[in-house]
């Protein structure tokens, strides 16, 4: 009878100050003065012991005492964080870090480990004096290659000290600034396209096409004019044919526009005149491709109209008429003009060979296109070969009736 019955303690849970405030008391009496402070000092004290990682019943570590700092040096932490790629997460960058980012995964790889990858590799070289991923890969041009760097440094300059130690900052600094001195204008002028193209609402393949086109001005900076319009249209057809092509190409005229209003503030103009001519340049080119494509819709209009199947689409259409008239490719745009109507057919007997005819009068033979040939001489000759090689493919050959 008097043995005694060893009892086990209930485990205790983990409970909120709300929750100790409210259990097991009447809601009509509230804890007040000494008591309620009683039940929030045993509230604080639990959740001391009680941390993960933490034995029950320990006596809780004094703040600011030995004990509660780093048992590891700053270069062994330090190291241990570049093994690991602790680079920090999107979500705790700043606005400024993460645009950059996005620059980089616009313009190369939309990839976000890759992009880690890459930093922690440019970082690497700096310690180990030895190449980055961005010194091997060799599908860049000087100019895209010192942008990449730049984007994926300015990025690093916002990691804390557990990654960066202060020479790693100084040496961030001098690869920034040697950057800038050799490819200062490409690298302002990139980030002030995307800039503008982004608050033209351009994005993914837009943004990026966008950006090319300027880049193109800047790669070639020596030049005395701007790329020609068959090669700016081959570089952002691909965007185009996504739909509302003309309303695109109206909005990358106007973001050049913005970007040569900033080019204007930028630096005197003695040093920026050459590129605010290739830019306005470029603006003129993009107002003749919206023209090109609005006489080309009109055209294509006319066909759906007539009951015509086969009808190219706007952008291929408007491409082999650059290649036949602004390019050194004359026959092959020929060539490629008369594949196309090739394919063209209808169920009315006398549309069946409208296609290529009216295109050669109300097209070919347009003053929008005259004003693109580089002579008369070339106006004629693509016409005369289209007609003629159009005849012997039968495209142009006399309606037969079939016998009643």
């Amino acid at each position: 009878m008097g043995t005694s019955i060893p009892i086990k303690a209930p485990t205790v849970q983990e409970v909120t100050s709300t929750e100790a405030l409210q259990g097991g008391l009447n809601a009509k009496r509230p804890l007040e003065g000494e008591a309620k402070k009683k039940v929030e000092r045993f509230v604080t004290a639990h959740a001391q012991t009680s941390r993960p990682g933490t034995e029950q019943g320990a006596e809780p570590a004094k703040t600011g005492a030995p004990s509660s700092l780093p048992q590891v040096s700053a270069e062994e932490q330090q190291q241990a964080t570049l093994q690991k790629g602790a680079i920090q997460t999107p979500e705790k960058r700043n606005s400024k870090s993460r645009k950059f980012e996005n620059v980089y995964k616009t313009l190369f790889v939309n990839n976000g480990s890759f992009f880690e990858k890459d930093m922690m590799s440019l970082l690497n070289s700096f310690r180990s004096k030895s190449k980055s991923l961005v010194d091997m890969t060799t599908t860049l041009n000087p100019g895209e290659r010192a942008l990449r760097k730049f984007l994926l440094l300015e990025t690093l300059q916002e990691q804390g000290d557990s990654l960066l130690s202060n020479s790693d900052r100084v040496e961030i600094k001098l690869a920034k600034n040697q950057l800038l001195s050799e490819h200062g204008a490409f690298i302002s002028g990139t980030l002030g396209a995307y800039e503008v193209g982004k608050a033209k609402s351009f994005s993914g393949p837009s943004l990026r096409e966008f950006i090319a086109a300027y880049q193109i001005i800047e790669i070639q900076p020596s030049t005395t004019s701007a790329t020609d319009l068959f090669a700016l249209y081959k570089m952002i057809k691909k965007d185009l044919q996504a739909g509302a092509s003309t309303e695109k190409l109206v909005r990358m005229q106007e973001g050049f526009i913005q970007i040569l209003v900033r080019e204007k503030t930028q630096e005197p103009a003695r040093i920026t005149s050459p590129r605010h001519h290739l830019i306005l340049s470029r603006i003129k080119q993009f107002g003749l491709l919206i023209n090109l494509h609005a006489l080309h819709s009109k055209f294509l209009g006319w066909g759906q109209k007539a009951n015509m199947q086969g009808l190219p689409t706007l952008t291929s259409l408007t491409e082999s008429c650059l290649q036949a008239v602004l390019s050194n490719e004359t026959l092959a745009g020929a060539n490629s003009l008369i594949a196309i109507a090739s394919a063209v057919r209808s169920d009315r007997m006398p549309a069946k060979n409208a296609f290529i005819t009216n295109y050669c009068r109300w097209v070919l033979l347009h003053d929008l296109i005259s004003g693109m040939y580089r002579n008369s001489n070339q106006r004629k000759i693509l016409v005369e070969n289209i007609e003629r090689n159009t005849q012997l493919s039968a495209i142009l050959a006399p309606i037969i009736q079939a016998p009643s």
